[in-house]
C-alpha cells in the first residue's frame, strides 16, 4: 500500500475503536508529508513526541493526579477510624465501628447486630465532618440582619 491510504486505514481503524482522539494527533505528525526519495526533514521526528508528550501531561493532569489524590485520601481515611465512629461502607450499610482488627472491621448495623466487613470497604466516617466554611449562624456579624446593616444604609442612600 501506498502510506497516505496505510494511514488512512490506520485512522479509519482507530476512529472505529473509538481512540481517535489518542492515536490521530502523534501519527499525524510521526508520518508527515512524504518528500523526494533521499530526503529527510530534519526535526519531524519530534512532532510525534511532542504531542505524545502533550498527550501524556494531559492524562496526568487530568485523570491519574486526582485520582492518586483520592487513593492518599481513603488511606488517611481508613488508617485514622477507632471503635465508635461511624462509617458507611461501598455497599452502602450504615453502622457504627465495634470493634477493629488488622484488615477487618465489625460494625454494629442495629442493636446486638454486627457484621464483618473488610477495611478497605469503608467508604466514608460520618463521624468526621469535613470543614466547608461557617454555618448561616456563623457568619451573621453584629451588623448583618440589623436595621442599622450596611446594606441598609446602602439602600437608604439609593433612595429605596
Amino acid at each position: 500500500m501506498v502510506p497516505r491510504e496505510l494511514f488512512r486505514d490506520c485512522l479509519r481503524r482507530v476512529f472505529i475503536g473509538g481512540m481517535l482522539l489518542l492515536a490521530a494527533p502523534a501519527g499525524v505528525f510521526a508520518l508527515g508529508s512524504p518528500g523526494p526519495a533521499g530526503s529527510a526533514k530534519p526535526g519531524a521526528d519530534w512532532g510525534g513526541l511532542v504531542m505524545l508528550a502533550a498527550i501524556f501531561a494531559i492524562f496526568y493532569f487530568l485523570l491519574i493526579r486526582p485520582q492518586q489524590k483520592r487513593t492518599k485520601e481513603h488511606q488517611g481515611l481508613l488508617k485514622s477510624l477507632k471503635r465508635g465512629d461511624d462509617v458507611i461502607t461501598s455497599g452502602g450499610i450504615y453502622g457504627r465501628i465495634a470493634e477493629i482488627e488488622d484488615n477487618v472491621v465489625s460494625l454494629e448495623v442495629a442493636e446486638r447486630v454486627k457484621i464483618r466487613v473488610s477495611r478497605d470497604q469503608i467508604a466514608s466516617n460520618r463521624s468526621v465532618v469535613p470543614k466547608t466554611g461557617p454555618d448561616k449562624d456563623e457568619k451573621k456579624g453584629r451588623d448583618q440582619g440589623s436595621p442599622g446593616s450596611f446594606l441598609d444604609k446602602l439602600r437608604g442612600k439609593m433612595g429605596s
